[in-house]
């Protein structure tokens, strides 16, 4: 049961505290002074630190100019029936939307054979990614041909990954995958 004792101030209210429990003395207490109520700080706002990243930053001055994997594009205007030809679909983006990353939907619509910024695109050459490889055997000097890296892996590898190809193909003569020495044809 708590009850009233004493009115005091806020700065008195410890000395009066300690007093009134030296005077009753409950056993609890076991005759130990008060420690003091020691109320927590508000918490402080420390501001975050903006860690650096590890990787090193591009400039804008050393980015690609997207030329390496160019392919030739036409446009054939929608609404006038006009045709044009650009060196690649980044051109033709800049050119038709002024922004150069618009190259991407250009290219899809070429490829897929849509109509994108009122006009329909169309690929003039065909070029892939795919390189092809020869594998010669150490012994018996057979030779395989693959269309790419990836056809040899799926023909060969047996649920490898094909590390062992593409280190191959790094150092020919120096690494075999197989059996084989490879090469690109």
């Amino acid at each position: 049961m708590i009850k009233q004792i004493d009115e005091c101030e806020e700065e008195q209210l410890e000395e009066k505290q300690y007093y009134w429990m030296q005077q009753y003395n409950p056993e609890y207490n076991e005759n130990k002074p008060i420690k003091k109520i020691i109320e927590p700080e508000p918490e402080q706002i420390k501001p975050i630190k903006e860690k650096k990243s590890t990787w090193r930053q591009i400039q804008p001055e050393e980015q690609a100019t997207g030329k390496c994997c160019s392919i030739r594009i036409m446009g054939i205007n929608v609404e006038t029936g006009e045709t044009k030809e650009w060196e690649n679909s980044r051109m033709a983006a800049l050119e038709i939307t002024g922004d150069i990353k618009k190259g991407s939907n250009i290219l899809l619509s070429a490829r897929k054979g849509y109509m994108a910024y009122g006009y329909r695109w169309k690929l003039l050459e065909h070029k892939t990614l795919k390189k092809p490889v020869k594998g010669v055997h150490k012994k018996t000097w057979v030779e395989v041909h693959y269309e790419s890296i990836s056809e040899a892996i799926r023909e060969m590898g047996g649920g490898s990954k094909g590390s062992g190809l593409l280190k191959s193909l790094k150092h020919p003569y120096k690494y075999s995958w197989k059996g084989f020495l490879w090469f690109y044809d």
